[in-house]
C-alpha cells in the first residue's frame, strides 16, 4: 500500500479507511505495515508521527536497509533529525542492494538534499551528479544543481 492508493472521501475512501487498511497490513506483515503507516503519515506531512513509527522498526530490525533509507527520506522531507538521516543514508548506500529496496538513485538524491541543508555544498553537488549520471532525466537533481550554481 502506498499513498497513491489512498482513496479520497468523495470516492468512498478517506483517512479512516486508509488507516484501517494499514492496520490490517501491519497485522499480517509488520514490515510492510510499518512502511505503509510511515507513508500515510508522510502524505499528511505528519513528520513526528512518521518518525515515531520508524524508531521501533529500526530497533526491531536494525539491519533492514529500507528502514535506513526511510529515515533519510523523512529527514530530507521534514528537515528533522538531519544528522541521523545522513548517517542512515550513508549506511544504506554502503550496503549491498537487496531486491525490493528503494533505488540507490533516490538515496543519493535524498543524501544530496540533506548535505545541502547542512551547508556541505560540495558534498551535495557530488550526490546530485551521481543521480544524474545514473538517471539523466532526474529533474529534481538537475534543478538542485542549477540552483547551486
Amino acid at each position: 500500500w502506498t499513498p497513491a492508493a489512498y482513496t479520497p472521501p468523495a470516492a468512498g475512501g478517506g483517512r479512516d479507511k486508509a488507516m484501517a487498511t494499514v492496520r490490517e497490513i501491519q497485522r499480517l506483515d509488520p514490515i510492510q505495515g510499518g512502511l505503509s503507516l510511515i507513508n500515510l503519515h508522510v502524505s499528511d506531512k505528519a513528520w513526528p508521527e512518521a518518525f515515531a513509527v520508524l524508531e521501533p522498526l529500526l530497533a526491531a530490525y536494525p539491519d533492514h536497509g529500507e528502514f535506513h533509507y526511510q529515515f533519510g527520506r523523512l529527514a530530507s522531507l521534514s528537515g528533522l533529525h538531519r544528522d541521523r538521516g545522513i548517517v542512515f543514508l550513508r549506511r544504506f548506500l554502503a550496503a549491498s542492494p537487496t531486491p525490493g529496496e528503494t533505488s540507490r538513485v533516490q538515496a543519493h538524491f535524498r543524501l544530496g538534499t540533506l548535505l545541502e541543508w547542512e551547508g556541505d555544498l560540495a558534498g551535495a553537488k557530488e550526490e546530485y551528479r551521481r543521480v544524474i549520471e545514473a538517471d539523466p532525466n532526474h529533474r529534481p537533481a538537475r534543478t538542485a544543481l542549477d540552483r547551486m550554481k
